[in-house]
């Protein structure tokens, strides 16, 4: 039976002074779970997090799926740059 973890913005709440500290913790948890077998479903805002674990992403923009596949391809996707940090960064 595949076994399934759903895990909600969580690096959210971390205070900046501790943040470094709480997302590698939550990065090694979220790496084991995975190597044990456990598929991932990370919604998260805190985009380098993402990257340092994700084999896939589906960025997501007014309800809508802008883009999805590697996090290299999604991130350099013209649409989620858009829409995730503005216009003057193309």
């Amino acid at each position: 039976m595949p076994l399934v973890a759903g895990v909600d913005s969580s690096t959210q709440s971390c205070k900046v002074v501790v943040r470094d500290a709480e997302t590698g913790a939550l990065i090694g948890t979220i790496r084991d779970l995975s190597a044990g077998g456990v598929a991932i479903v990370w919604v998260e805002h805190v985009i380098r997090a993402l990257t340092q674990v994700a084999t896939r992403l589906v960025c997501l923009a007014d309800g809508r799926v802008l883009a999805e596949g590697p996090p290299s391809e999604v991130l350099d996707d013209p649409a989620v740059r858009r829409a995730y940090f503005g216009r003057g960064v193309l």
